[in-house]
């Protein structure tokens, strides 16, 4: 099994860009932020408390459709993520652009 793989050239790997890196492929580009998702990343850093999305879009005068759609990109993201309470930035978020 194990030793085969390693007798075949298998090379441990413990991230993904060095599995592109091996095949000599580009990662792929860092998503730039609308401003929408910048202002909505502003103000839960801010706050330092989860959000509902009404206040959200009261603090960045965003109307609600447009900051429900920076929600939704930055959750998709892992950026932020729900809780009973709102929205929060996550733990580990992707590195921010």
């Amino acid at each position: 099994g194990s030793h085969e793989l390693i007798r075949a050239g298998a090379e441990l790997v413990t991230e993904p860009a060095q599995i592109l890196a091996a095949w000599n492929l580009d990662p792929v580009p860092d998503r730039v932020l609308s401003p929408a998702e910048k202002q909505v990343l502003d103000i839960l850093g801010a706050s330092g408390a989860p959000l509902p999305i009404d206040k959200i879009a009261e603090l960045t005068n965003l109307e609600i459709r447009l900051a429900m759609q920076a929600v939704n990109s930055l959750s998709l993201d892992g950026e932020i993520h729900e809780s009973p309470r709102g929205y929060a930035l996550s733990p580990t978020p992707h590195a921010q652009k």
